[in-house]
């Protein structure tokens, strides 16, 4: 900083210019704010949940009420090799795949089968196809084929009113 011979304005002292005065009797400049919003907070309103949450809802309590029902005194046998225990610890296996939504939530579409086979052994279809026909007759299975086959499409409301229904069941 360059020496100068003008007196600074506020303190008197030769050598600074009023800029850099640090005097206490150099006025501040008010610094402009910007006028500070008062936000009024709207309700918060929920999301609309998606079809995909109620899709999973009603495959986990769909799952709970296959395996419940079939169950005897809280032990489920598995359909295709027999092996028992608590229905909590086996699984909705599904003789036409999920993802065929014609028979996805069909009754007679799911049994209960553990996860050896359900999982490890990709449904064991050649003994559960004969359990099937066996239970339900040739003609039921090929109908069910059928139906499995089917473009269905439900809506949000039939879905959750599925829900509704498997919960009813579940809590009888």
């Amino acid at each position: 900083m360059a020496q100068t011979n003008k007196k600074c304005p506020y303190c008197k002292e030769l050598g600074h210019s009023g800029f850099y005065c640090k005097s206490p009797l150099k006025p501040r400049k008010e610094i402009p704010r910007t006028a500070i919003k008062q936000t009024v907070k709207a309700p918060v309103k929920k999301k609309a949940k998606k079809r995909s949450y109620y899709v999973k809802k009603l495959d986990t309590v769909f799952s709970q009420y296959i395996r419940q029902s079939k169950s005897v005194d809280g032990i489920a046998t598995c359909v295709t090799c027999g092996s028992q225990k608590p229905w909590k610890e086996m699984q909705n296996g599904h003789f036409y795949t999920r993802g065929r939504y014609g028979t996805r939530w069909d009754e007679t579409n799911c049994h209960i089968q553990d996860a050896a086979c359900n999982v490890f052994l990709k449904g064991n279809y050649i003994i559960y196809t004969r359990y099937m026909i066996d239970k339900y007759g040739r003609e039921y299975v090929d109908d069910l084929e059928k139906k499995s086959l089917t473009t269905t499409k439900f809506t949000t409301v039939e879905i959750q009113e599925m829900i509704e229904k498997y919960q009813r069941l579940l809590t009888l």
